[in-house]
């Protein structure tokens, strides 16, 4: 079995300052050179609970503290994807850990308003596994 990480860590739209919702959205486009045999898991790492969709279909919810979260997502990849988290305690979990809080980042500052996930959300991958040989 062969496995390909893809890290989602950056390039992550925060939520516009003052919105309620505190919605991140990132996207990202098919992965590349997979076999027929190959899966795509989404996976979140020492993440806090939340809610997340992809494509607009909703995925299980992240449970608080977990150390690992995955899905399988390959029946739901598009050339182009879209994956959403809203986070439930966001100004929680960025005071523990001396993260900003979704609703303090804004877009300033940064290129096509795109930014890094707060490291008190945790780390977000795609796993690509193939059993092909």
């Amino acid at each position: 079995m062969e496995k390909h990480i893809i890290r989602l860590g950056g390039a992550w739209e925060s939520p516009i300052e003052g919105e309620a919702s505190a919605l991140w959205v990132r996207r990202f486009g098919r992965p590349t050179e997979m076999c027929a045999q190959a899966r795509v898991f989404l996976v979140f790492t020492d993440t806090m609970a939340g809610e997340l969709s992809l494509n607009n279909t909703h995925l299980p919810a992240i449970q608080a503290n977990s150390p690992r979260w995955e899905c399988d997502i390959t029946p739901l990849l598009c050339e182009r994807n879209v994956l959403t988290l809203k986070p439930r305690d966001a100004i929680e979990v960025a005071s523990k850990k001396n993260a900003p809080t979704s609703l303090t980042l804004g877009k300033q500052g940064h290129p096509h308003g795109r930014i890094p996930l707060p490291a008190g959300y945790g780390c977000v991958s795609l796993e690509i596994v193939s059993t092909e040989k």
